[in-house]
C-alpha cells in the first residue's frame, strides 16, 4: 500500500466526510488523482461512502484496525513479550504471512489483515469474511521444545478466544472441538494452528483466529455451514480491543502451557464444551463412525466418550468431524 493510501485510510478513520479538494491540497495531488486511489481502496474491500459535493467517508459502523490502539490496550508487562504487531490492507494468509518470518523464543509476533485472499480454516476449506469488518488474526510464538500435546494448543486457543469474546460483553459463548467457537448454536470464530521446527528442536507456532465480527450477504452465502455474527445479534464489539485482548492472553497463557501443559485449562475448557454430557457422533474419511456421549477432555486435550457400558474411547484425531447424535 502506498503512503497516498495510508494517508487517506487515517483521514477516513476520522469521522464525517472528507472533501477531495482538500485531501489533495493536503497530499500536493489533485483531486482527480485521489478518486483514482480511493477507488484503488474500494477495490480492496473498504467500505466506501462518496457523496458529490461532500466527500468521502466509511459506512456506518466501519472502525479501521489499528496498530497502535492495539498496543495501547496493552498493558506495559504484556508489551515486554509483544515484538511486533504488523497490520495489512490485504494479505492471502495472515498465517502464512507469520509462517515466513522470523520466530521469536517466548515473545509474540501479531499480524492482522483487513481482508484475505487465501484465508484457510481445518482441512484447507476456504475461510470466507467480508474485508474491513471482521477480524484476522495470527500470532506466532517460539517454544523451546515440542510440547507433549500439541493439538491441545488449538483448545488453549478457543478458551483464550471465548474468554476474550466474554470480557467485550458476548455471553455464552461455546467451544466445538476441536477448534471452533459457538454462539447459538451457530459458528461465530475459527481456529487454525500451525507448527514447524526439528522435532529435538524448538517449536515455533502460529495461530490464527477468525472472528464473524461483520459478514455480508455475499460473503455469507458462500459460507457452507450455520453461521452467526456479531453484528446480527447486536453486540457492538471494538476490533482493536478484541485483538489487544487475545495478544495480551496468549502473552500470558502461553508460557503456561509450555511448563505445565494443558491440565490447569481442563475445567475451563469443559465448562463451555458444545456438546458437553450430550450424545455425539464422530466421523470421518476411511474411519468408522464412532458414538457415545462426550465427556470433554481430560488433562492432554485428548476427547472422551464414553460408551454404553461406561467405558472410554480416547479421540486424538483432529480431523475427525463431531455433531450431536439427533443431527
Amino acid at each position: 500500500m502506498s503512503n497516498t493510501e495510508k494517508f487517506l485510510l487515517k483521514q477516513l478513520s476520522k469521522p464525517g466526510f472528507h472533501g477531495g479538494d482538500k485531501l489533495g491540497k493536503e497530499l500536493g495531488i489533485s483531486r482527480v488523482a485521489v478518486s483514482k486511489h480511493m477507488s484503488s481502496l474500494r477495490e480492496k474491500g473498504l467500505p466506501l461512502i462518496s457523496v458529490a459535493g461532500k466527500g468521502y467517508r466509511l459506512d456506518e459502523g466501519v472502525v479501521l484496525l489499528s496498530s497502535q490502539s492495539i498496543k495501547n490496550s496493552i498493558a506495559d508487562k504484556h508489551l515486554d513479550r509483544l515484538v511486533e504487531i504488523h497490520l495489512h490492507q490485504q494479505l492471502d494468509s495472515t498465517n502464512q504471512w507469520l509462517l515466513d518470518q522470523e520466530f521469536h523464543q517466548d515473545s509474540a509476533v501479531v499480524c492482522l489483515s483487513e481482508s484475505q485472499l487465501a484465508g484457510r480454516g481445518r482441512r484447507e476449506r476456504q475461510w470466507h469474511s467480508t474485508a474491513y469488518r471482521n477480524l484476522m488474526f495470527s500470532l506466532s510464538w517460539r517454544f523451546s521444545n515440542w510440547p507433549s500435546s500439541l493439538s491441545a494448543v488449538s483448545l488453549l486457543a478457543g478458551l483464550v478466544v471465548a474468554e476474550a469474546l466474554d470480557i467485550c460483553g458476548v455471553p455464552d459463548v461455546q467451544i466445538k472441538w476441536p477448534n471452533d467457537i459457538y454462539l447459538n448454536n451457530k459458528k461465530l470464530c475459527g481456529l487454525l494452528v500451525s507448527a514447524k521446527g526439528e522435532a529435538s528442536g524448538a517449536c515455533d507456532l502460529v495461530i490464527g483466529v477468525g472472528v464473524n465480527h461483520h459478514i455480508l450477504e455475499k460473503e455469507g452465502a458462500a459460507i457452507d455451514q450455520d453461521w452467526i455474527d456479531l453484528f446480527s445479534q447486536d453486540y457492538s464489539v471494538d476490533r482493536n480491543r478484541l485483538a489487544a485482548l487475545l495478544t495480551e492472553a496468549f502473552i500470558d497463557l502461553l508460557p503456561q502451557f509450555e511448563k505445565k501443559g494443558f491440565a490447569p485449562f481442563k475445567e475451563a475448557w469443559n465448562s463451555r464444551g458444545l456438546y458437553m454430557d450430550k450424545e455425539v457422533r464422530l466421523f470421518g474419511q476411511n474411519t468408522d463412525e464412532i458414538r457415545g456421549i462426550c465427556r470433554g477432555v481430560d488433562d492432554q486435550g485428548v476427547l472422551q466418550i464414553e460408551q454404553p457400558d461406561g467405558s472410554k474411547t480416547t479421540i486424538r484425531d483432529a480431523d475427525l468431524s463431531m455433531r450431536p447424535l439427533a443431527e
